[in-house]
């Protein structure tokens, strides 16, 4: 037989029939089929990770890129958790994924949306703060209750209150013991709060997620595992959920990668 030479193993009639007939013969053998390669998704659906929707203490929040299991985050400790970025619209968009499953487990949810209200919204916020706020006082509230904070440089605007005021609130809020907060900005703007007196009160450790890119460079959330990796530039897509200072890269619930946006 010469070089580059080959030989039918059937006559070419009977190619695909005899070629069946193999496969059917090694699969009856028992033969050990090699394990699916699991990749990460293109976009992770509610549908792909809502087996994990327990209750506030484990809400889904993407994919972990690590190990491709499902990322969940605690919501009631930390009493505060933050979400931030570099740009509002990318905050606004993934906080409004967290809002729809604490409605799905049925929580009673408080959303002040500052950065999309206009005035009379505000106003309409102003009256829901006062409701809020007098439910905390009386302790009225026996159901676990989420507060949303979307804009927190304007909802000192919203709760008319002086600082020393309104950390009295957020402790009363914090000893009652059924109440958490949510407070989502850019970076720069929550960290104009550090200094204020409810800030320091009740905002413990570094606790929140974080989406896209700069995680490395910012210090309202400090990171301890930092990896050399995470200084690319990332799509919105992706982010880390950060507990106790520590850094999960994830791709995130819902959120569509910008080649792929419509």
């Amino acid at each position: 037989m010469y070089e580059f030479q080959t030989a039918k193993f059937v006559d070419a009639c009977n190619y695909n029939e005899t070629v069946k007939e193999k496969i059917d013969e090694l699969n009856s053998m028992n033969m050990e089929n090699a394990s699916e390669v699991a990749l990460l998704p293109k976009f992770v659906s509610y549908d792909l990770i809502n087996t994990e929707l327990k209750d506030i203490t484990q809400i889904p929040i993407g994919i972990k890129k690590s190990d491709l299991t499902i990322a969940t985050y605690n919501f009631l400790k930390p009493f505060v958790s933050i979400i931030t970025a570099k740009v509002i619209d990318a905050i606004v968009n993934y906080t409004e994924k967290i809002i729809h499953q604490l409605k799905i487990l049925d929580i009673e949810t408080y959303v002040f949306d500052i950065e999309n209200s206009d005035k009379e919204g505000k106003e309409e916020l102003k009256e829901q703060y006062k409701k809020f706020e007098k439910e905390i006082l009386n302790n009225a509230s026996q159901k676990q209750v989420v507060c949303i904070v979307i804009g927190v440089d304007g909802f000192a605007g919203i709760h008319e209150k002086r600082d020393a005021d309104f950390e009295k609130i957020m402790v009363q809020a914090k000893e009652n013991g059924n109440y958490c907060f949510i407070f989502a900005d850019i970076i720069k703007k929550i960290k104009n709060q550090e200094y204020t007196a409810w800030y320091k009160s009740c905002v413990t450790g570094s606790n929140g997620i974080y989406i896209g890119t700069g995680v490395d460079t910012q210090f309202l959330l400090p990171v301890s595992n930092l990896k050399r990796e995470w200084s690319a530039s990332i799509s919105d897509a992706y982010g880390y959920s950060i507990v106790n200072g520590v850094a999960t890269p994830i791709k995130l619930l819902e959120i569509h990668e910008e080649e792929d946006d419509v």
